[in-house]
């Protein structure tokens, strides 16, 4: 969902850059084009609501696992169709410029307007699918009444949505509306004061005059947008633990000997403690997270499922494969990731394009010229980047698993140590057992509580079958010498060289 969102957000972005109109406002009004936008949205929306239905009748009569695949898969395909047909209405039909053609060029809101349609769409998804996760959260609640154990009371319609827009949409809306915000008050800045420079409104003696002056040279220019862009990158990251806290429900983990244990799993990664906080999410996810780039405002998330359902031992692992993504930095280098591969890749593009003569510059306009060829090699780019992301994605999980069995055979069961410091148990040299067989049953019981097939493919973290057989590979393999850190660390410097190539590409271009 979250990798979806970020290229409906890319579609309006690229649409943006592109100075050819779509060919849909050449023969359609506003309103013509608002209806070629949203009747295929509700047609989509009112298929995935009958497919949810079949899927729960047949859930009804038969109780087979295939329906709820089944019902999984049909919500998974909408949401794909969905952004296809966002990314068509943007591109070809000319859906944003309708909406500016009506609201005017509006900071951030007519970026939101055309984002409705696909963001109602899934929405509607989920409120369909509820149907199936109603079923399967009764069934779980009469199977815990048999048990003899706490059954969690059932969520209502409108609270599941809630849940899914707040954990999924929001997580994703949030920071990019305040980017675009960011980057769409800039530029009106910049060009509110290079207008006035141009038209004399400005004392020519003053500092203002002297930095719209500098601004009004094309490299200055160019520059400053990127530095200006780049701020409010590291702003949004910076104030996402903040986010985090106001879209969420979420509240800080009481004393006890859960922080306490908390704080030894900390130490025995030795990573600075965090915040660590309940993220309350009526029982019905089992997770973990990890928010924020600064040790300072940084906050480490463990669901209320995960607190209630789990034993101590996974408990401890969650955090400690957390604690991986922070210790190895991967948030940064995801970022790294994507400016190599797609600063790279368009920088080659655009010169091999060039020196064919595919790819021509206009007098007076910024390299490289908008034509459809340009647009070809954007989404190209865009393409390539999401398949470094997912890549590199992945690889981060393996060794952010491979991290929590590291960290668990260094610190063993609270249990086993009775009486000794934490820091007296760091003495395994290689990966225990014990380690190797909780970060196994933690992973099976995300898996199970969270309805998740082993089996299933995640773009961002792979299976949880692929992730359990690196895992048990790991048995008795040297602390310091886990084959997953050595991958990693020529796929860090692969993304490294990339994004040097790109920025070298930029600085001193050969064309």
């Amino acid at each position: 969902m979250h990798v979806l969102l970020i290229v409906a957000f890319a579609g309006l972005i690229l649409r943006d850059q592109l100075r050819i109109a779509p060919p849909g406002l050449d023969w359609l009004g506003p309103w013509a084009i608002l209806g070629a936008t949203v009747l295929p949205m509700v047609a989509l929306a009112a298929m995935t609501h009958g497919a949810m239905s079949m899927a729960g009748r047949v859930l009804d009569t038969s109780g087979q696992w295939r329906a709820l695949v089944l019902a999984q898969r049909a919500l998974s395909a909408s949401r794909w169709a969905g952004l296809a047909l966002h990314l068509t209405a943007v591109l070809a039909l000319g859906w944003l410029d309708a909406v500016r053609a009506v609201t005017g060029d509006l900071i951030l809101a007519d970026e939101l307007l055309a984002m409705l349609p696909l963001l109602a769409m899934f929405t509607i998804g989920w409120a369909s699918f509820y149907s199936i996760e109603r079923r399967i959260a009764e069934a779980a609640f009469l199977g815990s009444i048999d048990d003899g154990r706490h059954a969690e009371p059932l969520v209502t319609r409108g609270r599941f949505v809630s849940l899914q827009v707040r954990h999924q949409i929001l997580l994703v809306l949030v920071p990019m509306s305040l980017l675009i915000a960011w980057n769409e008050s800039a530029a009106w800045a910049f060009d509110s004061l290079l207008r006035a420079h141009e038209l004399g409104r400005l004392d020519p003696s003053g500092w203002l005059n002297a930095v719209a002056a500098w601004l009004a040279e094309g490299e200055t220019a160019s520059w400053v947008g990127a530095a200006v862009q780049l701020t409010g990158v590291l702003i949004v990251l910076t104030v996402m633990p903040l986010i985090i806290t106001v879209i969420w429900e979420v509240e800080g983990l009481p004393s006890g000997p859960l922080s306490d244990r908390m704080n030894a799993i900390c130490r025995g990664a030795r990573v600075r403690p965090a915040r660590v906080l309940i993220w309350r999410t009526a029982s019905t996810l089992l997770n973990g997270a990890v928010i924020g780039l600064a040790p300072a405002t940084r906050i480490i998330l463990l669901t209320d499922a995960l607190l209630e359902r789990l034993p101590m031992r996974q408990v401890e692992g969650v955090m400690a494969h957390e604690l991986g993504h922070v210790r190895r930095r991967h948030i940064v280098w995801l970022g790294v990731t994507m400016l190599g591969s797609i600063g790279l890749t368009a920088s080659l593009g655009e010169l091999a394009l060039r020196a064919a003569g595919l790819l021509t510059v206009r007098p007076g306009e910024p390299p490289p010229s908008t034509d459809l060829m340009a647009l070809g090699l954007s989404i190209g780019c865009l393409l390539i980047g999401l398949v470094a992301f997912g890549f590199v994605s992945r690889r981060f999980e393996w060794q952010a698993d491979a991290f929590a069995v590291q960290t668990l055979s260094r610190t063993p069961p609270l249990e086993s140590l009775p009486d000794a410091p934490d820091e007296a148990s760091r003495v395994a040299a290689v990966a225990t057992d014990e380690a190797v067989d909780s970060a196994r049953a933690m992973l099976e019981s995300v898996a199970r509580i969270n309805h998740i097939r082993p089996e299933q493919f995640s773009w961002r973290h792979g299976s949880i079958a692929e992730r359990i057989r690196r895992i048990e590979a790991l048995r008795g393999v040297p602390l310091n010498r886990f084959p997953i850190d050595r991958q990693v660390r020529w796929v860090k410097a692969a993304c490294a060289a990339a994004a040097a190539g790109a920025v070298a590409l930029v600085v001193w271009p050969p064309l």
